[in-house]
């Protein structure tokens, strides 16, 4: 599975970011905190979780583990 992103920011919401990992876009649901100290085109690096489900995947990404 997907465990972490290293990449750069290339859009965020309030609770959502674009990470570009060699040229593939990730759309990652991040905590306030997260998004608010991301900033476009800056690295961030993520610890992630993918949540599969019968009719959707989320991937979840944060500070820390």
């Amino acid at each position: 599975m997907i465990a972490a992103l290293a990449g750069t920011v290339r859009h965020k919401d309030l609770n959502t970011l674009i990470v570009d990992v060699s040229g593939v876009g990730y759309k990652v649901l991040v905590p306030i905190d997260v998004a608010l100290e991301a900033a476009p085109s800056k690295p961030i690096l993520l610890w992630t979780h993918l949540a599969v489900r019968e009719t959707s995947l989320e991937l979840f990404g944060f500070s820390d583990r």
